[in-house]
């Protein structure tokens, strides 16, 4: 474990005392690698991850997770088209997709019951995303400017499921990190 995860996850622990499940953070796993990522909790002793199924040839359209007793798929609706995703898990269904065709900052995530926009804070500026309107927010961004192995979350929307949070903000992500 590098320095850089341990002061990563402490500012998280202290700076968040959410009750429930609520993901804080998700930091790669390896410095120079975006294929697996972890992903970090608000309850210190619950941590999980997120790993490509393909990433070792160079395919990055499947991903699956784990969390507790959270379990699920994060994948390409097509392989040909990376503006429709969906994450499966958990009983549950998520429709992420781009608003506009090839304009990957601005998402749409839907699980039937609940739709959440999500988009860059300021045009051109990847590293800072907000989901949700007015009190019930969700915001992440980088740790550090210019490094994108490490995301806060800031989640201030009630109720949201596991699989419902990656939705909002592994897919921005992934589609903003070298893929490497």
């Amino acid at each position: 474990m590098n320095l850089r995860f341990i002061f990563l996850y402490l500012f998280i622990g202290f700076y968040y005392g959410l009750p429930g499940q609520t993901i804080v953070g998700l930091s790669t796993v390896e410095d120079r690698h975006f294929g697996k990522w972890e992903i970090i909790t608000n309850a210190p002793d619950l941590t999980g991850v997120v790993e490509g199924t393909w990433v070792a040839m160079n395919d990055w359209s499947e991903w699956q997770y784990a969390l507790g007793d959270h379990t699920g798929w994060i994948k390409l609706r097509n392989k040909n088209d990376p503006n429709l995703w969906e994450v499966i898990g958990n009983d549950e269904i998520i429709h992420i997709r781009t608003i506009f065709p090839n304009e990957f900052n601005r998402w749409e995530v839907n699980n039937g019951r609940r739709s959440v926009d999500v988009e860059t804070i300021r045009s051109g500026d990847v590293e800072q995303w907000e989901a949700g309107r007015r009190n019930n927010t969700l915001f992440f961004y980088t740790y550090v400017e210019g490094d994108r192995r490490d995301w806060i979350i800031e989640n201030n929307i009630p109720d949201l499921s596991v699989a419902m949070q990656l939705a909002i903000t592994f897919i921005p992500i992934l589609h903003v990190v070298p893929r490497q």
